[in-house]
């Protein structure tokens, strides 16, 4: 439940930090690739030597860039960063197509918080799809528990949803409805950290804001789209497809 001083708080922002509701965030991302692969995926040709290159690849963060506004957000690579991380660690390019390839939606993804849904880029074999859907809708429970990142006050929210629990931590002086990487609608204020589990303590998502820009005025305000050019699913049909296209595969 909502505690009453968190209420007080939104009441109390002044014009000018509800006028600085658009700008940038740079997170550095940590997740569990390996720990996506399906069970009885794991014993194909040549599924050893990819999911040792995940876990190679995990050990260092990944840096995602959201840009986001009043109404809506667009989180995506920040690609020169990656470019020259991915260079590093695999010449070869196997570990950029891994990353392009993840099930945790390393491509574009835009948010509508006033419609609550999301678009996301995802590939496919021969073509690009565009999953469309609702974020999923959960009741986050915030405490009193504080912690300051990047000297922006913020306080800790749960919520469970399917099999995953999020534990995210979000600034209530920055009122916008951001989840940061989570297709869900978010608490009362933009997510600057968080951590996502499946089960009980298997973490599959760790995330850290490591800057952030905000807009002072309308001409630095940043400048997004929602994305477009590829075939129109929900989330359920493209896992349905991904199974499908790995069933193939063995």
């Amino acid at each position: 439940m909502i505690r009453s001083s968190i209420g007080a708080i939104l009441l109390l922002l002044t014009p000018t930090l509800a006028a600085a509701q658009q700008g940038t965030v740079y997170y550095d991302v940590s997740y569990d690739m390996a720990r996506t692969i399906p069970d009885e995926f794991r014993d194909m040709p040549g599924m050893e030597d990819m999911i040792a290159l995940m876990e190679k690849i995990q050990m260092t963060p990944t840096r995602m860039v959201l840009q986001f506004n009043e109404t809506a957000s667009l989180l995506g690579l920040d690609q020169s960063y990656m470019d020259s991380l991915m260079a590093a660690l695999d010449p070869s390019g196997m570990a950029q197509n891994i990353v392009s390839g993840g099930n945790m939606g390393t491509g574009q993804t835009y948010v509508d918080y006033e419609a609550g849904t999301y678009v996301m880029e995802a590939p496919g074999m021969l073509e690009k799809f565009l999953i469309t859907d609702d974020l999923d809708e959960v009741s986050w429970s915030i405490s009193e528990e504080e912690r300051l990142i990047l000297g922006y006050r913020t306080l800790k929210a749960t919520a469970s949803h399917d099999t995953l629990t999020s534990e995210v931590w979000f600034a209530p002086e920055i009122p916008v409805a951001s989840s940061g990487l989570l297709q869900v609608a978010g608490p009362p204020g933009l997510v600057l950290a968080g951590n996502t589990y499946y089960g009980e303590s298997q973490q599959l998502v760790s995330f850290e804001a490591k800057r952030v820009e905000l807009a002072t005025s309308p001409e630095f305000a940043p400048v997004f789209q929602k994305p477009t050019g590829g075939k129109v699913v929900s989330r359920e049909e493209y896992e349905e497809m991904a199974r499908a296209m790995m069933k193939r595969l063995q």
